[in-house]
């Protein structure tokens, strides 16, 4: 069933700022357009940094950079993606600062490999020591 913006601001049961944003009668927040997260780029001028523990982060790096990042540690819930957009992310490695990475089949890593582009990496956070793996589309872990 498909809900209008207005359908779903009349649902609002708790206001939190008006109609614009509130809580329907199941917990749900309703009345926002969307949610803004945080879209940050590692390139090879930042190699060695920390990549953020949550939003969106675009991995494009130049031919012969130095391929290696480190990921911040999960916080329970909160999501992160990375997405390679060069053909010279291949064999950029993400490491997990503190932390492992469970995917599917019970496995545990510690690193995720891209391998070109449009490799992508959807996370969640489990824990302060945990992140799963939502998506691995062409990144390997």
């Amino acid at each position: 069933m498909a809900f209008t913006l207005e359908q779903l601001r009349n649902k609002v049961q708790t206001s939190i700022f008006g109609r614009r944003l509130g809580l329907d009668n199941a917990d749900h927040i309703v009345g926002p357009r969307g949610i803004r997260l945080d879209v940050t780029e590692a390139t090879s001028a930042t190699t060695g940094t920390a990549i953020t523990n949550s939003g969106l982060t675009i991995l494009s790096m130049s031919t012969g950079a130095a391929k290696g990042y480190t990921l911040a540690a999960p916080q329970p819930g909160v999501y992160k993606e990375l997405v390679a957009t060069s053909s010279s992310t291949k064999g950029m490695v993400i490491t997990l600062t503190g932390a492992v990475l469970n995917s599917t089949g019970g496995s545990t890593a510690n690193t995720i490999t891209f391998n070109g582009r449009g490799d992508r990496a959807l996370l969640r956070g489990v824990s302060t020591a945990a992140w799963v793996a939502l998506a691995l589309n062409g990144a390997s872990t």
